[in-house]
């Protein structure tokens, strides 16, 4: 087993694994949107961070190595079948701030006044090369603002620092749950808290804040059962 390591890390270091073609894979979840004019001309547009920086990358040695596994663990047929990538489950593809709601049956109560929150993972499809889990995912939050029998929506990635280090790379640099699995997903596992720390010293603020939400002393922290808010 050893020995077989060493020879993938010999081979992985001279690979250069092709770098993959960045067409849209995206399934979006279709939502009902209507025109409105009380919106605020203030409201800022959605905050862009989707769109990927466009320049080379240079890969570490472990960098590379993690890439030449992924390749290895034929990761294609796998996202393309994914049942938590499809259907209701499907990652939302583009960001929203306060787009007004259509009400499609019923009547949202004229003196409601709150707001709906819901945290959870969210990958971006176009990006995605690892083996997934219902668990991965960037933190997507989506807020239903509810004032004078109206609603609004409002979805957002959290910039928290695995998902603005991936931006800037373009592309899935960070451990996955679904990697780990047989052999190769072993293998892995041996040196990912190393390639971790080429761009986060603290390993508690690795993991996607995707979990959860909580108002504490007049902030919102988006919350990971193993992280840090």
């Amino acid at each position: 087993m050893m020995l077989g390591f060493l020879l993938l890390c010999g081979l992985a270091q001279s690979f250069q694994p092709p770098i993959p073609s960045r067409n849209p894979r995206i399934s979006a979840t279709a939502l009902n949107f209507i025109s409105d004019s009380e919106i605020p001309s203030a409201v800022p547009p959605p905050s862009g961070t989707l769109q990927q920086k466009q320049r080379p990358v240079r890969r570490s040695f472990l960098h590379q190595l993690d890439r030449f596994l992924t390749e290895l663990q034929g990761t294609d047929l796998h996202l393309r079948n994914h049942t938590f990538l499809s259907g209701n489950f499907a990652p939302v593809s583009k960001e929203h701030v306060a787009v007004p709601v259509e009400v499609v049956e019923g009547s949202i109560p004229k003196n409601l006044d709150g707001a709906f929150l819901r945290n959870g993972p969210n990958p971006i499809r176009d990006m995605q090369r690892k083996r997934y889990h219902w668990f991965d995912g960037h933190a997507m939050l989506h807020t239903l603002m509810f004032k004078k029998g109206k609603a609004r929506y409002t979805n957002q990635f959290i910039p928290s620092p695995r998902f603005s280090i991936e931006q800037e790379l373009g592309e899935e640099y960070f451990p996955t749950i679904g990697e780990y699995k047989g052999m190769l997903g072993l293998m892995k596992l041996t040196f990912h808290p190393q390639l971790v720390k080429q761009k986060l010293s603290d390993l508690k603020t690795v993991a996607p804040p995707n979990t959860n939400i909580m108002m504490y002393n007049g902030k919102l922290y988006c919350l990971h059962e193993a992280n840090l808010p």
